[in-house]
């Protein structure tokens, strides 16, 4: 029962966890219903115990923890905090796009900080705190709200002086909402620029003390992911089953195309299947 996983997560503390991220998944999905972006879902957040740098999400055997640490710290998981990671790998002067990902009630809200859209209804929609269109991607800049030349921060009224913005990088922004996405939570995706600076600079804003609250207060609004936290919040929230959730891991590290396609058929149920059938 306590085997652990490649993820060095144990499939008993998963378990334990499960009920918890259930309840946030439903208040998630109450809260769409009742035309909310999600911020009527958030836990109390902790702050960030690592800087903002570079790491990318999800299953890189380099980042290990042993079985104690994990099951120490696993009632953390779950519990509504917003997470984000880069999604891609970062190499420098390779790769002309990168993504970085956010997970959790307050995706869209993070997002929306520091993203000014090119479409006039978009920028409407950020401000009167509408959901904006599921899978619909929106092209415009990402601003440090501090440059906001009024001190507001709003980045998306209609008055503000686009050419005083510190502009950071012309992205594409993808929202996938509640519960049409891969962690089954509100999902941002940021495709921003290629290379080290672009997105340790768009990193580095949303995990910001002050990207959501102005008095800059001790905890993080956005923290960094945990390895495999994404795929491990799917998991909990009930997108993917363990078989799914470890398919996922071995897709990622195959190194051969039977390989990618056992780890392929498992990640779309082939393993799963004849057990619940």
């Amino acid at each position: 029962a306590h085997r652990a996983s490649p993820r060095g997560v144990t499939l008993a503390a998963a378990a334990a966890a499960r009920p918890r991220a259930t309840r946030v998944f439903h208040a998630c999905r109450e809260t769409r219903a009742s035309g909310g972006v999600g911020s009527g879902v958030v836990a109390p957040t902790r702050a960030a115990a690592e800087p903002a740098t570079l790491e990318t999400d999800d299953d890189d055997d380099d980042h290990h923890h042993d079985d104690e640490h994990d099951d120490e710290g696993f009632s953390s998981y779950g519990d509504g905090d917003t997470i984000v990671a880069i999604a891609t790998p970062v190499v420098p002067n390779a790769g002309g796009v990168a993504i970085i990902r956010l997970s959790g009630p307050r995706a869209v809200e993070a997002a929306r900080a520091v993203f000014r859209p090119a479409s006039r209804p978009a920028r409407a929609a950020a401000r009167e705190g509408t959901p904006p269109s599921s899978h619909t991607a929106l092209y415009g800049v990402v601003v440090d709200p501090t440059s906001v030349p009024n001190g507001s921060r709003r980045v998306n009224d209609e008055d503000v002086d686009e050419d005083a913005l510190d502009v950071v990088d012309e992205v594409l922004v993808l929202p996938m909402l509640c519960p049409r996405s891969y962690t089954a939570e509100d999902v941002v995706e940021i495709h921003c620029h290629g290379g080290s600076v672009c997105v340790q600079r768009v990193l580095s804003l949303l995990t910001r003390r002050d990207v959501l609250d102005p008095s800059g207060g001790a905890e993080r609004a956005v923290r960094l992911a945990r390895p495999g936290e994404f795929t491990l919040r799917a998991f909990l929230n009930g997108r993917l089953d363990l078989t799914q959730a470890e398919a996922v891991h071995s897709l990622v590290a195959a190194k051969t195309e039977r390989a990618a396609d056992g780890a392929l058929a498992a990640l779309r149920g082939g393993l799963a299947s004849p057990v619940r059938d």
